[in-house]
């Protein structure tokens, strides 16, 4: 109401204005409200929120002032952000630099999202996840930083990456052990070969010695490598190989190995019956195929087919089959362990004569997680 005195020619009056406030004063409680709603929210939440205008604190709530360690607004506001930033930021950058371009950036409209080193009143440290967010405050554009303390999650990912790194060294502990004991049983039976004169007997405990020499060197190749579950099969097949080469002197010079291998990682359970396989054939090979004086080569493959099927192969160019020979009815130990692996991989060998020599291959499915990097030649 406005009171407003009129003078009419001796006489004085008063003229009274009355105006409906109803609605401006239900604007006013509603402003209220949202004001002390959202100062509620603002003040309440887990996370720290501060409001900056450059690189100087305008405002702060409550958790921001606990988890700087301070009593007092007064000990935060108008102060620069750099005071409450440790020098060690991550990656070894430039404190001021650091902070500096990302809050120019986050200004200009671009949400910055990284984690930093932050500094207490009393000079200790934490890690903090940081989002910065420009914000219009009636004609002022400011920067909203919200930060978390990730202290406890940094514990436990230490805890966690610790327990791995344990965990790690005792699995390689076991495959290097394993590998070991394995040596010593191929070692025991070079020793026994050498203690007879029978040739058959000979050959049974070479043939022995390598399918143990090849699983001792499948661990050896874990215990190297940086992945404990699979294997780089194309770098085994090859050290195998030469392995085997070794072990038959007179091959050497005489006998090639070549590799059409693609980079292929093989778990465990997969790698140890192909090894054994590729192992087997390439024995056999080196025996029967290439009598004195002939010379070839043997030729590993192993390739995708699409995305699910893997294909292992061992060609060689030595004097092939006999004539009449079955491979389904033989009763040799070296082929009967190949079907039998084949299985196991719930795989198909297919036996075919080639011109010259013997073509081996299995077919197999391939791991749901495998992934196929090209070839190694």
């Amino acid at each position: 109401m406005r009171i407003k005195p009129l003078s009419i020619g001796n006489s004085t009056y008063f003229a009274s204005v009355w105006t409906d406030i109803t609605e401006q004063k239900r604007a006013e409680r509603v402003l209220k409200e949202s004001e002390e709603m959202f100062r509620g929210l603002f003040e309440n939440t887990s996370d720290a929120i501060l409001i900056m205008q450059e690189d100087r604190f305008l405002d702060c709530n409550s958790r921001a002032l606990q988890m700087y360690g301070c009593s007092g607004r007064h000990q935060i506001l108008g102060r620069s952000v750099h005071e409450f930033s440790s020098p060690a930021q991550p990656g070894g950058q430039d404190l001021e630099a650091f902070t500096i371009e990302k809050i120019k950036a986050a200004f200009k409209g671009a949400p910055q999202f990284f984690e930093c080193v932050c500094t207490r009143v009393d000079g200790t440290t934490f890690p903090a996840e940081v989002s910065l967010n420009a914000v219009q405050l009636a004609d002022r554009k400011l920067v909203q930083a919200i930060l978390r303390d990730v202290t406890e999650r940094k514990r436990a990912e230490d805890a966690l990456r610790d327990s791995l790194e344990e965990k790690v060294a005792l699995l390689k502990e076991v495959h290097h052990r394993v590998k070991n004991n394995l040596q010593i049983v191929a070692s025991l039976l070079d020793l026994q070969a050498s203690r007879t004169e029978n040739e058959q007997v000979i050959d049974v405990l070479q043939d022995t010695r390598n399918r143990v020499k090849s699983m001792a060197l499948l661990h050896e190749t874990l215990y190297r490598s940086g992945n404990l579950a699979r294997i780089n099969f194309a770098s085994y097949l090859k050290d195998l190989g030469g392995q085997l080469l070794h072990s038959f002197a007179h091959a050497s010079g005489r006998i090639t190995l070549e590799y059409d291998v693609a980079k292929i990682a093989l778990p465990l359970e997969q790698a140890v019956p192909c090894g054994l396989i590729v192992g087997e054939l390439i024995s056999n090979a080196l025996k029967h195929g290439f009598p004195v004086g002939r010379t070839g080569g043997i030729v590993v493959g192993f390739k995708p087919v699409g995305r699910t099927t893997l294909v292992l192969s061992v060609r060689d160019e030595g004097i092939g089959f006999p004539p009449g020979f079955d491979p389904l009815s033989t009763s040799t130990l070296g082929l009967k362990l190949v079907y039998g692996l084949a299985d196991q991989l719930n795989g198909y060998l297919e036996i075919e004569p080639s011109s010259p020599g013997a073509s081996f291959r299995i077919e197999f499915p391939a791991p749901c997680d495998t992934s196929f990097e090209g070839e190694e030649n």
